[in-house]
């Protein structure tokens, strides 16, 4: 067995920083925000590790909030759906 299965892990797209520190704000504690805003937005490295020490042998991430719908352009968010989703 390749180890277990983690399912829908959040992960932040490249440029969303700002929006994923106001929304971390509401619900991370301040204490964790460095090491969450730090993890959120890397799904190779860290995490990874992370994962190998807790048996974990499949990621499955999501993005996280605000993710697609918090771009309001829409030519840009269809850019960046296309980016997320490849």
């Amino acid at each position: 067995m390749l180890g277990k299965i983690a399912l829908e892990e959040a992960y932040e797209m490249t440029g969303m920083e700002a929006k994923s520190m106001r929304e971390a704000k509401l619900y991370i504690h301040p204490n964790d925000r460095d090491r969450y805003m730090r993890q959120i937005s890397d799904i190779n490295d860290e995490r990874v590790r992370l994962a190998d020490a807790h048996g974990i042998g499949y990621t499955i991430v999501s993005l996280t909030v605000p993710g697609i719908q918090g771009i309001a352009d829409k030519a840009e968010a269809e850019r960046r759906a296309t980016e997320v989703n490849d």
